[in-house]
Parts: structure tokens; sequence; C-alpha cells
């Protein structure tokens, strides 16, 4: 360009993006700024470095919200019908609980005769 500003340029200036440094976008949020350099670092946060200063923009912050969503858990409560039925991953555990069975089957019958 020979110094002059085009028309889609200017417009572009008239309305910036409003810049923000990550120290300013942490303390927005109430927030460590490291914890927004992990977001960066991780991929979920667009950032900016001029100067060795990182900036972002609030639709970037907006962005990364909804990459950082945690869907809800299918889930989240059983009742009595849907039991989990854990094994024991121990033999012993399990020689353990089928003695203490016997034995109280013994004793209920020895009870009742």
């Amino acid at each position: 360009m020979n110094g002059m500003v085009s028309v889609e340029m200017a417009e572009e200036m008239q309305t910036p993006p409003n810049y923000i440094t990550l120290a300013t976008a942490a303390k927005l949020l109430g927030r460590k700024t490291q914890t927004l350099r992990n977001e960066r670092d991780k991929g979920n946060l667009v950032c900016y470095r001029m100067g060795g200063v990182d900036y972002t923009t609030y639709q970037n912050m907006k962005d990364m919200f909804e990459l950082c969503r945690v869907e809800p858990n299918p889930r989240s409560s059983f009742s009595g019908r849907d039991k989990v039925v854990r094994r024991s991953m121990s033999s012993s555990t399990e020689a353990t609980r089928q003695a203490r069975a016997k034995a109280l089957k013994a004793a209920k019958k020895l009870k009742n005769s």
C-alpha cells in the first residue's frame, strides 16, 4: 500500500474486537492468569501475542466456555432396582464370602431344628 487505508480497513478500525490482556480477563473471571494460559495451551482459548503480552477478546472467552462445557452425567443416580453388583477381584475375598454364607446357612438350620 502507498500509505492509504482501504475502506474495509477503516471500518475494521472503527469497531475493534476489544482486546484485553490475559491478566484483565483473569480478573474478570475471578481466576488466575495461569489458568487462562493453561486453557490457551490446551487450545481452548484463542490468544494473540504482541510485544510479549498475551491478549484475547470477550468473544474468545465465550468460545472457551463452550469448549470447556461439561456434558451432564446421563445417569447420576440409581434406584433400588438398578443395584450394581460388584464382583471382588480377590479370590480370597470371594472364598471368605462364600464360607461366611455357608456358616450362616448352617447356623440358621441348627437354630430352626
